[in-house]
């Protein structure tokens, strides 16, 4: 049994009983709702909310469950802006114009481009990242043409606008900086080197 990437329990099923433990072919499985058999048939149900149920046909490594529980959004960008993470969490591109998918990308085949103002990749819905004391991890690989602008920008409306924050981006000395809003509502900023150029890319945390 495994909780939040956890392994919380197990149990060591004895060789010579496994052979047909679970023989259910041809009959259905019920998702929130099951019957109790015995002389009095019973049912009982799941209050609450289920999302993204995968069934394999195999027992998973500990490595393989963990990006299911703690992975948020995964964007490839291999020709598309598919959210190849748990969640499925599509994203939008603005001034499609601007944008485009290179073939000489750092990791597989393809990369967003970005190369014209207004435009940008965005991302709706990211609950997890307004949880109070919960830690968090953006990572991202970048080519700049120019070391301005903002890479990540955060904000409590669909418009940008409301509670914002540039949370990476340049600063005006043309330094990686990070910002990062406390509960006391303060900005604790950290900003790091410049960055190299294209042909360069570099991968940021």
């Amino acid at each position: 049994m495994v909780v939040q990437a956890v392994l919380r329990r197990s149990a060591q099923i004895p060789s010579d009983r496994t052979t047909g433990i679970v023989n259910i072919t041809g009959k259905p499985i019920n998702i929130g709702g099951s019957s109790i058999g015995g002389s009095t048939t019973a049912t009982v149900y799941f209050n609450g909310y289920i999302d993204h149920l995968i069934i394999t046909q195999r027992v998973k490594t500990a490595c393989e469950i963990l990006p299911d529980a703690k992975l948020t959004v995964y964007y490839p960008f291999e020709n598309s802006i598919h959210d190849y993470g748990p969640n499925i969490i599509t994203g939008t591109l603005s001034n499609g114009t601007g944008t485009s998918f290179i073939t000489s990308g750092r990791v597989d085949t393809y990369a967003l481009q970005l190369n014209m103002t207004d435009s940008y990749f965005r991302i709706p819905s990211l609950t997890s990242l307004g949880t109070s004391n919960q830690s968090f991890t953006i990572a991202l690989w970048i080519k700049p043409t120019a070391l301005s602008g903002t890479l990540i920008h955060l904000s409590s409306q669909s418009n940008g606008l409301g509670w914002c924050t540039p949370f990476i981006g340049f600063s005006s000395s043309r330094q990686l900086i990070t910002n990062v809003v406390s509960s006391l509502n303060t900005v604790i900023s950290v900003v790091g080197p410049q960055l190299q150029l294209t042909p360069f890319w570099t991968h940021i945390a």
